[in-house]
């Protein structure tokens, strides 16, 4: 199941590779509450942030923001002996908790999408003004979401702005976490537009591990797919072709059959991938590489003669020296 998962996962990155696309990695909860763009490709590929100035940033709170607990020398630590990096992001959200200080999670650089588990973490001594003055919007909506989960309050969560793109609905995921946790889908019914009952209802479904909520959500969302997408991941069970043909973009399909192939270990289902065609290419290196078959490798020519095999052949040589 494992190995499985972590190969359609693979060929999803090969397929963003081989078409020079580029995406943000989201944490477990926020690809739950943030799904992808509409065109079904937009992969989990770590964005590093480059090292920047060991200080806050002008949207980072000031030591005037700070509460009376915080402990200024472990804060200075955190800013001076840590690039901006994992450990930096570790050390502001133990001294968030440490000193009962929450706004100290505004410090965290947003590229690392951590701020929600610190503010989560820190939700105790967490206030709505405490979100009101943090500037950096990645944070605020990041607080304002661990709020209403403190408080079982989907209201705070209207203080968020609507979405500015259709596929990252930040209130709507909102109101998906508190209804996951008041066990009350009909809070997403409460939303006044369908794009948000559909994120709302991608959200409760997947905290709450049920999949039955995907079918809620109108089949023309991209949210359908990613909700598909993510349960198709926890269970290969699910993945037929029938469970497939579900999906409606082409790159979240084409994942789908490529897992199917692994699982049956059987090429004609790489052949059911029609787009996009790196795809296809990535189903069958994938299967080849399984099954250690350089005949796999030769099938990729009969629909793009001009593919080199070469790397395909390499890639089985290695799995063998393994």
């Amino acid at each position: 199941m494992q190995k499985l998962s972590t190969l359609i996962a693979a060929t999803l990155v090969l397929v963003i590779i081989l078409s020079g696309c580029t995406s943000n990695q989201q944490s477990n909860q926020n690809q739950i509450a943030n799904p992808p763009s509409d065109n079904g490709q937009n992969q989990n590929i770590v964005n590093n942030p480059t090292n920047l100035p060991n200080q806050p940033t002008n949207n980072s709170p000031t030591t005037q923001n700070l509460g009376n607990g915080t402990n200024l020398a472990e804060l200075e630590k955190c800013e001076k002996s840590y690039d901006v990096n994992y450990e930096q992001t570790k050390c502001y959200e133990k001294l968030a908790l440490t000193s009962k200080d929450p706004s100290i999670c505004g410090r965290i650089d947003p590229g690392w999408g951590e701020s929600m588990k610190c503010y989560t973490d820190a939700s105790a001594y967490l206030t709505e003004s405490t979100c009101e003055k943090t500037t950096e919007k990645e944070h605020r909506y990041s607080c304002l979401k661990a709020l209403a989960q403190s408080k079982r309050d989907a209201s705070i969560c209207d203080k968020i702005g609507e979405p500015e793109v259709t596929y990252r609905n930040d209130k709507a995921a909102c109101y998906g976490l508190v209804a996951s946790l008041l066990n009350d889908s009909a809070i997403c019914e409460t939303l006044s537009n369908v794009s948000g009952k559909n994120s709302c209802y991608y959200t409760f479904g997947g905290l709450k591990e049920d999949m039955s909520f995907c079918d809620k959500i109108v089949q023309n969302d991209p949210y359908r797919d990613q909700c598909l997408s993510y349960f198709a991941g926890k269970d290969e069970s699910l993945i037929t072709v029938a469970f497939c043909e579900k999906f409606l973009t082409s790159g979240y399909k084409a994942s789908c059959y490529n897992g199917l192939a692994i699982k049956e270990e059987d090429a004609k289902f790489c052949d059911k991938i029609i787009e996009p065609e790196s795809a296809k290419i990535g189903c069958y290196i994938n299967l080849a590489t399984k099954k250690k078959d350089t005949t796999l490798c030769d099938k990729i020519t009969e629909f793009k003669p001009n593919f080199s095999t070469v790397g395909c052949y390499a890639r089985i040589a290695r799995e063998e020296n393994n």
